[in-house]
């Protein structure tokens, strides 16, 4: 194995095990997201702000994709259709009940039950046939909404300065461990290998983390009643 390949393993090892400690925090976050609405919500009220911006887009994303979907499965039904005829058409939707010729009307303007469950099983299989295609159109058209009005480039900074937030921070407790973990049991040389991708913003994010937590340690030194809460505007990043 050439160092191109030794490298690029080194790199995929590292990335591999960054997104495993990150899912874990996320994990923990969302168990404990409670605290966002809990007694001491006004000092989670900056980072809590943050997460919404960005989580907004998924709540449209999955709003749109469900009024798609709900929209084709009723525009594609036949009771839909022969309403839509009925109002729009003024089409009634039963036949009439009597024939000039004065011939059974049951006869005459009614299917036979044969034909009636030959063509119910049909549409059922019609509408089996479209459901696949109804749900990835609606599912394109949520992830479509997500891209549209997210914005990846800030959600990479945010996360990044997330520690160095103002007031108490859950993303630090909960991801910045398991995140520094799994930094400090990778090769550093990989990160210093690239200087942009996920590997950048997870270094980043963890050298924030251990600002905040030496932050912490300062105050808890000095006796200070909530050494965890970092005063407005926050802190300064290593560049900062």
């Amino acid at each position: 194995m050439d160092q191109a390949e030794q490298r690029k393993a080194r790199q995929t090892k590292a990335m591999d095990a960054c997104w495993k400690a990150a899912r874990e925090g996320v994990g923990r976050l969302l168990e404990e997201a409670k605290v966002y609405k809990g007694s001491e919500a006004h000092l989670y009220r900056g980072e809590a702000t943050t997460i919404m911006e960005h989580v907004t887009p998924f709540y449209w994303g999955l709003a749109t994709a469900s009024f798609l979907f709900i929209t084709f499965r009723v525009t594609g039904s036949k009771r839909f259709q022969l309403y839509r005829d009925a109002m729009f058409q003024r089409k009634p939707v039963l036949p009439p009940m009597t024939t000039r010729n004065g011939a059974d009307p049951a006869k005459q303007q009614w299917k036979s039950l044969i034909e009636r469950q030959t063509e119910e099983k049909a549409e059922l299989a019609n509408d089996l046939t479209r459901l696949p295609f109804d749900f990835f159109v609606s599912i394109l058209g949520g992830c479509s909404t997500v891209l549209l009005l997210s914005k990846p480039d800030k959600m990479g900074d945010d996360f990044v300065n997330a520690p160095l937030m103002p007031g108490k921070s859950l993303i630090y407790k909960t991801i910045c461990p398991p995140l520094q973990s799994a930094y400090d049991e990778q090769d550093h040389n990989v990160f210093q290998e690239i200087n942009e991708g996920m590997l950048v913003t997870f270094e980043g994010f963890v050298r924030n983390c251990r600002i905040r937590s030496e932050f912490i340690k300062q105050q808890t030194l000095r006796g200070v009643a909530r050494p965890d809460a970092v005063p407005y505007p926050g802190l300064k990043g290593a560049s900062g």
